[in-house]
C-alpha cells in the first residue's frame, strides 16, 4: 500500500533517439478557422495562439511497430479500495485506475506500448490519463521522462507528486495525487506556475480513455457545444468547420451523439460548461449500470468528448494504436478554456490551481442512464455527488491546496535536467528558484545540458562539431547574452552559436534578425545542419529561391554528418521542398542517390516524384508498404492510388475512381 515503485513488462516498441533537425514554428502565432454559427466571443478568439511549434524540443519520429517484450518503469499509488499505475517515462500517464471493490479497471488500458504519429513531436500512444500542458496538442512530454517525488499532507499521509519545466512557455507544472485511506477515488490538484516576468500563453487538458462499448453514453452539466460540423472534400480528406449547437442532436451529424458509437466519422464536441457550475464533470454510463466519472473545480470549467467513429477508418486507427479486436475507446477530457483552440495568457508571477477527481460507481438501475438525456444528465449529477458532497469536495480541495505548496520529502525519479539547467542559470543571475514545491537536482543533469552549462560558465575548454555533435535546442531569450558572450570570447566556434542564436530569434518572431546572423558566418561554416537551418529560415519566409540555394549547400555537405538519422531527416525535408517547387528531375537524382535504407518518409517522397516523372513501375511497389509513422490526414499514397487506377481506366474523372474503388488496407489510413 502507499506509493511504490515497480515495473511492467508488455509488448512493444520503444522509441530511437530524436532527429537532429530543428523544426522551425509557424510564421503566425494563432491559427485562422472556418467557423459556423457561433457566438461572437467565442468566434473571435478560436485559434489564438495555436500556430505549430516543436523547439526546443525535437522530433520523436523514429519508431517501429515491430514489437517485442519491453520493460517499462512504474510508480504506484494504492489503497484498500484503488491501484493507480503511472509512467513516469512518458509524461506520467496513469496507464491504470482499478478499482479493487468492483473488481474492474476503469480505464481504456492498451495492452501494447505502441507509438504513432500523433502527437506534436510525432510520437504518441493510446490509453490511460494523459496530461497535457503547454500547447495546442498532446503534451510535448507524452513520451519523454518526467519527474516524481513524494510529500505528506497535513495529516501525514503519503501524497505523489509529477512535476516538471515545460520549455516553450517556460512554465512550471505539477500534478499531485492523493488516495483518501477509505476512497474508491483518485484526488489529484494540478499546479501552473509562470515564474517568469511577462505573462505566457496558457493551455491544459486532461485527457482520459475509457471504454465506448457496451453502449457507452457520455453526460455533462449542458447541452451547450462547440463541435466538428464535418464535411468531406473530393479526395476524402475532412474539412472542419467549428460550428455551436445543444447536444443530443447537432446539425450535419446523424444521430444521438451522446451515444460515441453513433459517430460515423471521428469527431469531438466541448461542452460550454455554465458559469454558475461550482464543480463540472463529465461521466460515462454502460449497459451494466457502471458509472465512470471526472470533476474538478471550477477552474478547470469545460468538458469534451472525442470519439474515432464506428466506420472503417475509425476502427482502423484504433485497432493501429492497439491490437486488432482490443477495447475501443473515448476520450472524455476537461480544459481551461472553451475548446483546445481557446487560449488566454497567464499573467507574469502567478499560478493557477484546481483539483480534479476520478472514479466510478456502480447503479442499481441501469435503464436510468438511456433516458431522455437531460433527465439521464441529471441522474448521472445525482450519483456522483451523492458520493462527493459539497462538504467533501470543500475539505478535499482545502487540504489539497495546502499540501500542495509542501516540499518533497523523496525524488522518486528524475526527469530531464532542463528544470535544474533553469535553476543554476537563476542561481547565476543572482535570483532564486522560489518554487519550494519542486526540486531540481544536479542528478537529472546529462550531455544534453552540457553546452548551456559551459557557456553559463564561460568554459571555452570543449570544442563542438555539427557535424558529429547530437544537439540539443535553446530557445529562451534569456540564454541570448551568454550565447553571445561566448561568441565574443571564441567560445567553441562561432557556427554553432550563430546557429543557436538564429533559432532562438526565429523563435521569438525575430527571423529577420536570425537571417542575418546566420548569413553573417555563412562564409566560415562547414555544416549541412547550418545550411539546411538557414534554408528552412528562408522557406519560412517564402523566400525560396534563397532556400533552394542553402538547402544544395547543405546537400553538398551531407557526407560529412555522423549525427543518427541527420541524413534521413534531411533528405526527407529536401526532397519535399523539391517536389513542391516542381524540380521532379532533380528530385529523382537526389531520389536514386541514397546509398542506406529508405525510411518510410523517403519512400513516400519517392512516389510523389515518381508519380510526376511517369515512373509508374517505382509508385507500385509503394502500394506494398506496411506503415509504421502514417500521420492521421496523410491520404499520399491513397491518392496515387487513384491516379494510377484512373490511368489504368483511362479516365480523367478521379471523383469516379474515388467513388467505386477501394485502395488496398494497407495504406488506406482514410477516415472515411
Amino acid at each position: 500500500m502507499g506509493i511504490y515503485q515497480s515495473k511492467m513488462i508488455m509488448k512493444g516498441s520503444l522509441l530511437d533517439v530524436e532527429s537532429p533537425i530543428p523544426v522551425l514554428r509557424d510564421l503566425e502565432e494563432h491559427r485562422t478557422l472556418e467557423v459556423y454559427n457561433m457566438p461572437d466571443e467565442l468566434a473571435d478568439s478560436i485559434g489564438h495562439y495555436c500556430g505549430y511549434r516543436v523547439l526546443p524540443y525535437k522530433m520523436q519520429n523514429h519508431y517501429t511497430r515491430s514489437k517485442n517484450d519491453i520493460s517499462l518503469k512504474t510508480i504506484i499509488l494504492e489503497n484498500n479500495h484503488i491501484k493507480a499505475t503511472f509512467l513516469p517515462e512518458y509524461g506520467g500517464r496513469l496507464y491504470s485506475l482499478f478499482n479493487k471493490d468492483l473488481n474492474r479497471e476503469l480505464l481504456s488500458v492498451n495492452p501494447v506500448f505502441q507509438p504513432a504519429n500523433l502527437g506534436l513531436r510525432n510520437a504518441w500512444f493510446s490509453g490511460g490519463i494523459e496530461w497535457n500542458m503547454a500547447h495546442f496538442g498532446h503534451s510535448y512530454l507524452t513520451c519523454d521522462l518526467v519527474h516524481f517525488g513524494m510529500c505528506l499532507n497535513e495529516d501525514g499521509e503519503e501524497v505523489l507528486r509529477l512535476y516538471e519545466y515545460e520549455r516553450t512557455k517556460k512554465l512550471y507544472y505539477q500534478v499531485d495525487f492523493y488516495l483518501p485511506d477509505d476512497a474508491d477515488y483518485l484526488v489529484t490538484y494540478t499546479k501552473i506556475f509562470n515564474i517568469n516576468k511577462e505573462a505566457s500563453p496558457l493551455y491544459y487538458w486532461s485527457n482520459t480513455a475509457v471504454s465506448e462499448l457496451n453502449n457507452a453514453r457520455v453526460f455533462s452539466s449542458t447541452e451547450d457545444v462547440i463541435y466538428i460540423k464535418p464535411y468531406c472534400n473530393e479526395k476524402g480528406e475532412m474539412i472542419n468547420t467549428f460550428s455551436y449547437g445543444q447536444v443530443p442532436y447537432l446539425e450535419g451529424i446523424e444521430g444521438d451523439v451522446s451515444y460515441p458509437r453513433n459517430f460515423d466519422r471521428s469527431n469531438e464536441h466541448f461542452y460550454q460548461t455554465k458559469e454558475d457550475t461550482v464543480y463540472p464533470w463529465e461521466a460515462v454510463g454502460y449497459d451494466d449500470g457502471f458509472v465512470f466519472f471526472e470533476c474538478s473545480t471550477h477552474v478547470l470549467r469545460y468538458r469534451k468528448m472525442f470519439c474515432w467513429g464506428k466506420h472503417n477508418g475509425g476502427t482502423k486507427w484504433q485497432d493501429y494504436l492497439s491490437e486488432p479486436d482490443k477495447d475501443k475507446y473515448v476520450e472524455i477530457q476537461a480544459g481551461i478554456f472553451p475548446s483546445q483552440l481557446h487560449s488566454q495568457p497567464l499573467d507574469a508571477e502567478s499560478s493557477v490551481g484546481f483539483m480534479q477527481i476520478f472514479g466510478g460507481n456502480q447503479v442499481k438501475n441501469p435503464s436510468n442512464l438511456y433516458q431522455d438525456l437531460d433527465q439521464s444528465s441529471h441522474y448521472v449529477s445525482r450519483v456522483i455527488f451523492d458520493k462527493l458532497s459539497s462538504n467533501t469536495l470543500k475539505v478535499l480541495e482545502n487540504k489539497m491546496i495546502v499540501q500542495s505548496d509542501h516540499e518533497l520529502l523523496e525524488i522518486l525519479h528524475h526527469g530531464k535536467g532542463w528544470g535544474s539547467l533553469e535553476s543554476i542559470r537563476l542561481e547565476v543571475e543572482g535570483e532564486e528558484f522560489n518554487i519550494k514545491s519542486m526540486r531540481f537536482e544536479q542528478e537529472s543533469l546529462t550531455e544534453e545540458q552540457d553546452f548551456f552549462l559551459n557557456i553559463l560558465h564561460n568554459d571555452d575548454k570543449k570544442a563542438y562539431n555539427l557535424n558529429n555533435t547530437p544537439l540539443s535546442y535553446m530557445v529562451d531569450l534569456n540564454w541570448e547574452k551568454y550565447l553571445v558572450n561566448s561568441s565574443m570570447n571564441g567560445f567553441g566556434n562561432k557556427e554553432m552559436i550563430s546557429l543557436h542564436l538564429a533559432l532562438m530569434y526565429s523563435e521569438n518572431n525575430q527571423n529577420d534578425k536570425a537571417i542575418d546572423i546566420m548569413i553573417s558566418e555563412v562564409e566560415e561554416s562547414y555544416s549541412s545542419l547550418y545550411f539546411m537551418t538557414l534554408a528552412a529560415l528562408y522557406k519560412k519566409l517564402q523566400m525560396n529561391e534563397q532556400a533552394y540555394e542553402y538547402y544544395k549547400l547543405a546537400y553538398d555537405k551531407l557526407s560529412l554528418m555522423s549525427v543518427a538519422y541527420y541524413k534521413e531527416d534531411f533528405l526527407h525535408d529536401y526532397l519535399n521542398f523539391l517536389f513542391e517547387e516542381a524540380k521532379y528531375e532533380e528530385a529523382w537524382e537526389v531520389f536514386e542517390s541514397i546509398d542506406f535504407k529508405l525510411t518510410e518518409e523517403l519512400q513516400i517522397e519517392g512516389a510523389k516524384i515518381a508519380y510526376e516523372l511517369k515512373k509508374y513501375g517505382y509508385v507500385t511497389t509503394c502500394f506494398d508498404m506496411e506503415l509504421e509513422r502514417i500521420r492521421e490526414g496523410n491520404n499520399t499514397l491513397v491518392e496515387l492510388w487513384f491516379k494510377m487506377k484512373a490511368l489504368e481506366l483511362n479516365t480523367t474523372d478521379l471523383k469516379y475512381v474515388r467513388n467505386n474503388f477501394t485502395p488496398p488496407g494497407n495504406i488506406d489510413f482514410r477516415m472515411l
